[in-house]
């Protein structure tokens, strides 16, 4: 019996393909910009596969000139779809050189209302992908039909965006249909949704469905099927890491305020995934009493790790987190603030990052400081004290906001950080009111840990004036035995 147990596993393992996904997502940008980035929270390794989704404010013909990572591989745009907006799906399949953490995007001229979401899996083969694209509408969205008869057993991603600017009065909630399920969702800055499937049989006709809360006069999707190689690329982290990260700006011109102060949105995480982390900045409506007022689908009880406020109090910014956390691919986010966002100078900005393989909370750091200065300039060792960490490989996430100017570089006293805002030396929300910064430390062996934050002038010769950063740790497990179930699902 027991024999026959671990051959059903093998087989399950051996037919579910890719064993490694992780993911990331930005809000639009309303604002004009030739050059947008991603970030990956976890380095790729090499024959690993980076898949890109987004749209442009282009709806005739495709405005990319380049998409290349920061270790010189080069992304091919597989699908560009063309409607209100336009919609694509780029990819570099098995990359030639592990390492990379950005993704460059530069388009031939200063382009508006861009958005993307980036992938990193492993498990993807050479061959070329099978692509499509069409324009769906209202509340059951459905990609192009693709036919899998050259790819053999395929992995399936289509993106979809809302791409006309309706105007909406609760965010937009989607469920993915037909064993499908989301990667991205951002229905509070733009309606815009990414879906995968696995497993995917050869000779298969293919479409990806999702249905929305809110029905859209007209969306643009792309559709792409990949072939699948197994043993290709890197295999899934086997310490603490960064798998799923969600940017949510409810500062948004669309729903100007928004008509109410409870916020649901979608928060579709893998098996494997067991520490949910909210970083948030919160335009003095949402930092009092935050485990309270934020709940989850499926339940957990999130716990208040650290906050500051900036000089002057205008916002404050902090981190709640879950270890051993509840998830679902099918799961949502509750949050309460005292009064409904509204477009203003600093903004309701949530950062929520997923992680695998963590144990325990560890620790939090943070400082506040005026700094009176014009950029270029460099603020050092900006948390109060520094962020000790007691054991090998623990996972360190911090973030930053300032009242003034653009942070574009975070760097670490020891080690590499790996900073995740877009730093397009533009503001990243939908309204262009202030941007933040973020960052991801992998920190290998024990040792006391502190951040470097740069700015440019974007803003005309001001000074930076307030800021405030926060830091915090977390102790890694072995790989987590969620490991299993995720090899032996269905998506």
């Amino acid at each position: 019996m027991a024999v026959i147990r671990i051959a059903l596993l093998l087989a399950l393992v051996l037919m579910t393909a890719p064993t490694k996904l992780n993911a990331t997502q930005y809000p639009i940008l309303q604002g004009a910009t030739d050059t947008w980035h991603v970030t990956l929270d976890r380095p790729s390794v090499a024959g690993d596969t980076i898949i890109i989704g987004g749209q442009t404010g282009s709806g005739g013909s495709n405005p990319i000139t380049s998409i290349q990572d920061d270790k010189g591989n080069s992304l091919t745009v597989n699908k560009y779809q063309t409607g209100g907006q336009g919609a694509l799906i780029a990819s570099a399949q098995q990359i030639a050189t592990g390492g990379s953490t950005k993704v460059t995007i530069v388009f031939s001229a200063p382009t508006t209302f861009t958005q993307f979401f980036g992938m990193c899996v492993n498990e993807i083969g050479t061959g070329a992908p099978v692509t499509g694209g069409n324009n769906p509408s209202g509340t059951s969205l459905t990609s192009a039909v693709l036919n899998t008869l050259a790819l053999g057993e395929s992995f399936v991603v289509a993106v979809f965006f809302e791409d006309t600017g309706q105007l909406i009065t609760a965010p937009t909630r989607f469920t993915a249909n037909g064993g499908a399920a989301l990667w991205a969702a951002d229905g509070v800055s733009w309606e815009s949704v990414a879906l995968y499937k696995k497993n995917v049989a050869a000779n298969a006709s293919v479409s990806l469905n999702v249905t929305s809360s809110n029905s859209f006069a007209s969306c643009v999707a792309a559709i792409v099927a990949f072939p699948v190689q197994a043993g290709a690329g890197g295999g899934p982290g086997t310490t603490g890491e960064v798998g799923r990260t969600f940017r949510l700006n409810f500062n948004t011109s669309k729903a100007n305020p928004w008509p109410s102060t409870t916020l649901t949105f979608d928060l579709p995480l893998e098996p494997d995934l067991d520490c949910i982390v909210v970083g948030y900045t919160d335009a003095n409506i949402f930092h009092a009493g935050v485990p309270g007022n934020i709940s989850t689908s499926p339940a957990n009880t999130f716990a208040d790790r650290v906050q500051i406020s900036l000089p002057g109090g205008v916002a404050a910014i902090g981190f709640a987190s879950v270890e051993n956390a509840s998830v679902s691919l099918t799961g949502s986010m509750t949050v309460t603030v005292t009064s409904a966002p509204a477009s203003q100078n600093i903004e309701f900005q949530l950062f929520i990052k997923a992680l695998r393989n963590v144990r325990a909370f560890d620790a939090a750091r943070s400082g506040s400081n005026t700094l009176n200065t014009v950029p270029p300039v460099t603020q050092n060792n900006v948390l109060g004290s520094a962020l000790p960490t007691s054991e090998n490989n623990q996972v360190l996430l911090f973030r930053t906001q300032e009242v003034q100017q653009t942070p574009t570089v975070i760097a670490a006293s020891s080690g590499a950080a790996i900073y995740t805002m877009p730093d397009v030396h533009l503001y990243e929300s939908f309204d262009l009111t202030h941007d933040e910064g973020d960052a991801v430390l992998y920190a290998a062996t024990p040792a006391s840990y502190n951040f470097n934050t740069s700015y440019v002038d974007n803003e005309s010769g001001l000074v930076v004036s307030g800021w405030a950063a926060v830091a915090i740790s977390f102790l890694s497990a072995a790989q987590s035995s969620r490991r299993l179930t995720l090899l032996g699902a269905g998506v």
